[in-house]
């Protein structure tokens, strides 16, 4: 009896080129390609249609006693092929399922969050090996594996999490849209605990001078408007030459926030002083009610990384 279900079986299978297959339910199958002695093999699904055509789907190669996991993965594909709810079947890397993310944020009118996702995933996702992986093939180890290197890049624990909270959240929408792949390989895979505790660490007068100083001129400015308004990063980023009113009775900037899951933008005003009056002027000279007040060194809207 030929069989696939475990290693031994597998390595006295016979080489050849047409693949062993292990039913797993009418139309449904699990296969193996065995190819050389000695040599790992190759996993792959097929499924029949309700016009009696064949469609097959590569699972990867066999890496030992493994059986189990190419189950996991045939059933997940399977699903997706045939149990969509009417979607229409999406493969494609998770940088693409990342993409599909913003754009559905887009689509909901979170023009801001979608340019802070791409941003991120641009450096997280796009930049490493996670990014070119297909979503079919994605597993639990992937994604530990792709958090580790964050953490061995010097990230905090917080901006881990922070980084994984987004992954999640677009693998999630991914599945949702169409995507073949398996949830399991993310959800099961844990925040980093006690991360996200405050920290009462403050720069002193000299630590802000020393880095201001050690900045580009671009970043100095920024860092200035920082120290004047005490505004958060992200806010500051966010702002318009329209959200400046040079009023000279009293000029304000204004910022926005959502606190929370799905929170309401909330303005608030920050009152400036004489100081910031000047520096606020400056930044927005000949700029357009719509462009960003603050601009990096490549003259974009500074990123909330």
């Amino acid at each position: 009896m030929q069989r696939i279900d475990t290693k031994t079986g597998r390595d006295r299978l016979p080489v050849r080129r047409d693949p062993y297959w292990h039913k797993l339910e009418t139309g449904r199958y699990l296969g193996y390609r065995h190819t050389a002695k000695g040599t790992p093999g190759y996993w792959l699904v097929r499924y029949r249609d309700g016009d009696g055509k064949q469609h097959h789907h590569p699972l990867g190669q066999s890496t030992g006693d493994d059986f189990d996991n190419a189950k996991r993965r045939a059933e997940a594909w399977l699903k997706a092929m045939t149990g969509g709810g009417g979607l229409a079947v999406i493969t494609g890397t998770v940088a693409a399922a990342c993409e599909d993310y913003a754009k559905e944020l887009e689509n909901l009118g979170r023009t801001s969050t979608a340019t802070e996702a791409r941003s991120r995933f641009k450096q997280v996702v796009n930049g490493d090996r996670i990014g070119k992986l297909q979503m079919i093939d994605l597993n639990r180890a992937d994604i530990v594996n792709w958090r580790d290197r964050l953490k061995s890049d010097k990230r905090g624990p917080s901006a881990v999490n922070r980084q994984l909270r987004s992954l999640k959240a677009a693998l999630n929408k991914a599945i949702r849209i169409g995507y073949a792949g398996n949830p399991v390989a993310w959800q099961t895979v844990e925040a980093i605990p006690n991360a996200e505790r405050s920290r009462d660490v403050f720069l002193a007068a000299q630590d802000r001078h020393d880095l201001h100083d050690a900045s580009g001129p671009e970043l100095r400015v920024f860092l200035l408007a920082l120290f004047h308004t005490a505004a958060r990063p992200g806010e500051l980023a966010r702002t318009t030459r329209a959200d400046f009113d040079a009023n000279p009775k009293q000029p304000t900037l204004t910022v926005r926030s959502a606190k929370g899951r799905g929170g309401k933008v909330r303005p608030r005003s920050i009152p400036l002083t004489a100081a910031a009056l000047a520096l606020f002027t400056t930044a927005g000279k000949n700029k357009l009610p719509g462009a960003p007040l603050f601009t990096s060194i490549e003259g974009t809207a500074w990123s909330t990384m």
